[in-house]
């Protein structure tokens, strides 16, 4: 059912020629399989040109991986919320002001931490500008059925898992951001190095005070600087 014809134009070449044990491979076969079939009886999301969104840029230059759960599942200004980006929203027009709610947490953290509260031009929800930069924004299932969030977990358990193990063995020099117990569950598996953990960004963890403050970018970039110099920094 998967081929390299099928991912032509949907994910870096580089992708498939690392780790083509995982995109060809039987268990990615057989989600992607029960994905087909499940799609039979529910709308699901996010579109099928948007799954691999997340492998559109260069394995090369990952320097961060965020790891989320699962694609928003809701319907938002005539157009799905999730788009293959994990916490990403690509607004449906200049108009349109949603926000999902963890994502704009995610940005009031990035305003305070690293631009001191004094960015002039709010933050984009469309975090695709930080997956051009060297952010692999996984979630740890590519898909959800619409209204039932974590629908979709088993399908994709294995073969995320077992990406995740071996990319963090290959890129020992990459620095993961694990943001709530369910992102925090895959640490075992990670490859001991960079690794930034706190609670979820979602208004439940963020207004008990599990969020905020955690200063993740300000130290991800404190790291990339180490590693290859201040040119090399993300510029969130």
């Amino acid at each position: 059912m998967l081929s390299h014809e099928f991912y032509e134009n949907k994910i870096h070449k580089n992708w498939l020629s690392k780790y083509d044990d995982f995109f060809l491979g039987d268990d990615m076969q057989k989600a992607f399989k029960d994905v087909v079939t499940d799609a039979k009886q529910f709308k699901i999301y996010p579109k099928s040109l948007d799954m691999f969104n997340a492998f559109k840029y260069d394995p090369n230059n990952v320097k961060v991986v965020i790891l989320g759960q699962d694609p928003y599942h809701n319907f938002m200004n005539g157009k799905a919320v999730a788009h293959g980006l994990s916490f990403s929203y690509k607004k449906a027009s200049n108009i349109d002001a949603y926000e999902p709610p963890s994502l704009r947490n995610i940005l009031r953290e990035v305003e305070t931490d690293i631009y001191d509260g004094m960015q002039l031009v709010p933050g984009d929800t469309n975090l695709t500008r930080w997956a051009e930069q060297g952010v692999l924004l996984l979630n740890t299932a590519l898909t959800v059925r619409a209204g039932q969030a974590g629908s979709h977990t088993n399908i994709w358990k294995k073969p995320i898992k077992l990406f995740i193990e071996q990319f963090s063995k290959d890129n020992p020099h990459v620095i993961w951001m694990l943001w709530g117990n369910h992102a925090k569950s895959f640490k075992d598996i990670i490859t001991p190095g960079h690794i930034l953990e706190s609670g979820h960004p979602s208004p439940l963890s963020a207004n008990k005070g599990l969020w905020f403050g955690n200063k993740h970018f300000s130290k991800a970039n404190d790291i990339i600087e180490k590693q290859n110099g201040k040119d090399y920094i993300i510029k969130w």
